[in-house]
């Protein structure tokens, strides 16, 4: 599974319980989804590099841990999938 494709399915679970959540906790998952859809974000183009992800899974392991999923978040050791 990519990188993307992993991200983009904590991001749908994150989404899915948004309206039981307060503002702030919305705004979290906002600000994580705009993050993750912008390709201007970062240092890196997020699809012409191998590590143009790297600060979308940075930024959607923040949301995960604010929010206290600890369950979505992303394992970022050395034998995660990379982009393809």
């Amino acid at each position: 599974m990519s990188l993307a494709y992993r991200v983009s399915e904590v991001l749908f679970a994150l989404l899915r319980g948004a309206p039981e959540l307060d503002l702030h906790s919305r705004r979290v998952i906002q600000a994580a989804a705009m993050w993750f859809l912008s390709d201007g974000d970062g240092d890196r183009d997020d699809m012409r590099t191998v590590h143009g992800l790297d600060d979308d899974l940075e930024v959607v392991n923040y949301a995960c841990r604010v929010l206290d999923r600890q369950d979505l978040v992303i394992d970022t050791g050395p034998a995660r999938l990379l982009v393809v």
